[in-house]
């Protein structure tokens, strides 16, 4: 609940923290990760989930005391924004959310400590990079589904995975799918390379929350 209080939190806080309240590009927002990480190295990473269909990066800022290393029964958390390339308000939220968590732990903010210290925050500002660059350039504002989609075309909100791990531990043990369901979705979803990336990235960590 903290965490979800702390997303808006960010659009209040004084100005003088790292970023400023404008739509980042996708080069702009690497460099903005990689600076928030150049700042709070000791409780941060910057690590990638794969690239876009047109070879973005997606990149995920995480924080924990121990960043990169998986802890036994510590929560973990991940945030996913700009999944609708023209939907970038997340997208932007969930960078200054980065940029907040990292100075406020900086300037010892017992809350932003307390929180970080006891969890593992993964932030994926965002998952449609290629839809935001298209939507971001186009003039006409009055076409509101321009970047919508990923550069194939696909809406990565349609079919967002939320399978549980043990659909990866039947398939390595070659245990059959018992919901004729599953077998739909497998058969009749196609994946972008964004959705791959997402897909691994929920299975590959813990997620609690």
């Amino acid at each position: 609940m903290l965490l979800l209080w702390l997303t808006w939190i960010v659009l209040l806080v004084e100005p003088g923290f790292g970023l400023h309240f404008t739509y980042h590009n996708s080069d702009q927002l690497e460099q903005a990760l990689d600076n928030i990480h150049s700042r709070c190295p000791q409780i941060s990473r910057v690590y990638s989930i794969g690239e876009s269909v047109e070879s973005r990066p997606l990149s995920v800022v995480e924080f924990s005391l121990h960043p990169g290393k998986h802890e036994p029964l510590k929560p973990e958390f991940k945030y996913v924004a700009n999944m609708h390339g023209n939907e970038a308000i997340g997208r932007e939220l969930l960078l200054h959310l980065a940029d907040y968590l990292c100075e406020m732990y900086n300037r010892k903010d017992a809350e932003i400590q307390k929180l970080i210290n006891i969890t593992r925050i993964h932030l994926l500002p965002s998952m449609n990079p290629d839809g935001f660059e298209k939507a971001l350039t186009f003039k006409d504002l009055n076409d509101w589904v321009i970047g919508r989609e990923n550069a194939n075309g696909v809406d990565l909100n349609r079919n967002f995975p939320d399978l549980d791990s043990l659909l990866y531990l039947f398939e390595r043990e070659g245990i059959p799918l018992n919901s004729h369901l599953l077998q739909f979705f497998s058969d009749s979803v196609g994946t972008g390379s964004s959705r791959c990336g997402q897909m691994d990235f929920a299975y590959s960590i813990r997620i609690v929350g």
